[in-house]
């Protein structure tokens, strides 16, 4: 499979009818510019729902060497230098170690990735796990800014800037500079914000409980 067939394979397959179906029970029902369309829905609810499964089999497949490798290295943004001298081994330990655990989510997802581009062949499972993986780190997170709680959500539902700023009337570079901490949203925007991401102001603005 060519690299142009692996990001179209990734990017246009077709929705299965039960993602079709999740996609009209989100809408709110008037396919206003601010709807997704239910094939967009699906395309970025794989990423989301295979992050779940990730999760998952992070937790009750790998043992617990492999488990605090793969989330220091994938979920805290740790070099694998850094891993070896928390851990005390050499690098080329935890590149093992890594390597092995990464083998075994990837025979954990093999079929779900199959099962959700419609293909035999899934010669992009890297890909697709890493995708996942990143929207599972994206929920991880814990952001102590306004800027932050905003990616963080935005991302931890596999949400682009484009998509955030169609539904809310906003500019990219706006939200950008919003997610950097270089701009504070209006007050209407925060009010978008948070009715956008099912959330309070509150939790915007200080990181209380939703």
């Amino acid at each position: 499979m060519s690299k142009r067939s692996v990001e179209a394979a990734m990017d246009f397959s077709f929705p299965t009818p039960e993602e079709r179906r999740a996609a009209m029970c989100v809408c709110c029902g008037s396919h206003c510019p601010g709807c997704e369309s239910p094939d967009d829905y699906a395309w970025r609810r794989r990423d989301v729902d295979l992050s779940v499964l990730a999760d998952e089999v992070i937790k009750t497949r790998l043992t617990p060497r492999e488990r605090q490798v793969t989330e220091a290295y994938w979920f805290d943004g740790s070099t694998i230098s850094t891993i070896a001298q928390k851990l005390g081994v050499c690098p080329s330990s935890v590149s093992r170690c890594l390597d092995k655990a990464q083998r075994k989510i990837y025979d954990a997802l093999s079929f779900t990735v199959k099962y959700q581009h419609d293909i035999e062949s899934v010669e992009f499972l890297p890909i697709a796990v890493r995708r996942a993986l990143a929207v599972s780190a994206a929920k991880r997170y814990e952001p102590n800014t306004l800027g932050g709680r905003i990616k963080k959500l935005r991302c931890s539902e596999n949400i682009g800037e484009q998509l955030l700023c169609d539904a809310l009337g906003m500019q990219i570079r706006t939200l950008r500079m919003v997610e950097n901490g270089e701009k504070e949203p209006t007050l209407q925007q925060l009010a978008q914000l948070a009715g956008f991401f099912g959330t309070t102001a509150d939790y915007l603005l200080k990181g209380e409980d939703k």
